[in-house]
């Protein structure tokens, strides 16, 4: 984290806000209501002046040190389904530019890696074949794999945002401000409950 005085502070002052809210530092494993930092995805490019986003895209595609001959981006295109051998092994994809226009298939020399997200992998593997028998029955596609967590069990992760107004003593002060207008290294997984009681 870019901003260690920062975070040190909010671990020490959510549980005042929030009675019974843990500190850790990973919200992938939580057995309750939790606060950790979270990793920026946010910063600052000094030769644009701009804070830019980070993402797969910028660091894999994009990148010009990730340019190879071997690499074809199609750019809005789709993924209907992945096909499978005999042995179960994936090999090669079905894709469209949209659901209107004609599929095309294309097969791998090496691996398929299926990384649409948590919202479109799931979807891509039922039409598969993959997935909870009820589910493919009812939209009539052949089972492959009995899988019956594929697209089960998604859960929001509403996030309580905490910021704070900073003294002119402390506003020079980097482990505790960056000067970025960028200013939330922590994030509490809090249910909207469990912030107000209603009555």
């Amino acid at each position: 984290m870019r901003i260690p005085g920062a975070q040190k502070l909010y671990k020490e002052a959510l549980p005042l806000v929030f009675p019974g809210l843990t500190i850790g530092n990973d919200l992938s494993k939580r057995t309750t209501n939790v606060s950790a930092s979270a990793s920026w995805t946010i910063w600052y490019d000094p030769v644009t002046g701009k804070n830019k986003r980070s993402s797969a895209a910028d660091g894999l595609l994009w990148a010009a040190e990730q340019q190879r001959d071997s690499l074809t981006i199609l750019a809005n295109h789709k993924v209907d389904k992945v096909l499978f051998d005999k042995k179960m092994n994936a090999v090669g994809i079905v894709f469209g530019q949209n659901s209107t226009t004609k599929l095309s298939t294309v097969y791998a020399k090496g691996e398929i890696i299926l990384a649409a997200g948590t919202l479109g992998s799931a979807p891509i593997l039922e039409r598969s074949g993959v997935g909870k028998a009820s589910t493919l029955k009812a939209a009539g596609i052949k089972q492959l794999v009995n899988l019956p967590g594929v697209g089960a069990h998604l859960n929001d992760q509403p996030g309580t945002a905490a910021s704070a107004l900073v003294e002119a003593a402390y506003q020079n002060d980097t482990s505790i401000i960056d000067g970025r207008n960028l200013f939330a290294p922590e994030v509490s997984l809090v249910n909207i409950d469990e912030i107000w009681v209603l009555s």
